[in-house]
């Protein structure tokens, strides 16, 4: 097998997360976002990376692209509060596809109460608004040490949520 990457290098002037050690492959990434911000600034942090960006401004046009995906989305990116639901409806689209990906929430108004419940409830993290590089690049690297060590698609809900947590 290729090899892995080992980080997530983020320089101090760099205004993009570049990871180092790939595999030769894209790695599929959907944000289900109406902020035009969120989508602006992922694009530019993600530019040059295997990270392929997809954007959805609402959960009925994420779940759509989530059902038509063939194993290449590993992760989702989704706006706490949807024009037409919120992230745990999305949660319960995500987990209901052939190769559930993990799922980041972002929220301007991110806590420790919500963190606790994205975790509890089977998602992997919550990132504050506005999106700096730093904390997403460190979201990313640990997304990609999780699918890299484990086949977490085929788990499922809290328990997986749990066990994976549980060295973090």
């Amino acid at each position: 097998m290729s090899s892995i990457p080992k980080r997530i290098a983020v320089h101090a002037d760099s205004k993009q997360a570049t990871p180092t050690g790939w595999m030769n492959r894209e790695m599929g990434v959907l944000l289900i976002s109406p902020d035009e911000t969120d989508w602006a600034a992922l694009t530019n942090m993600l530019l040059g990376s295997p990270w392929r960006l997809n954007w959805a401004k609402t959960l009925a046009h994420g779940a759509r692209i989530l059902e038509a995906d063939i194993g290449m989305l590993w992760l989702v990116i989704c706006e706490r509060d949807l024009p037409d639901g919120s992230w745990k409806e999305a949660l319960g689209v995500v987990t209901q596809t052939a190769s559930p990906p993990l799922l980041i929430v972002v929220s301007s108004l991110a806590d420790a109460n919500l963190w606790s419940e994205v975790l509890h409830l089977g998602g992997f993290d919550v990132l504050a608004k506005p999106l700096e590089i730093k904390e997403v690049a460190w979201s990313l690297q640990g997304a990609w040490d999780r699918v890299s060590r484990t086949d977490h698609r085929k788990q499922r809900g809290p328990a997986s949520a749990k066990a994976s947590t549980s060295g973090i």
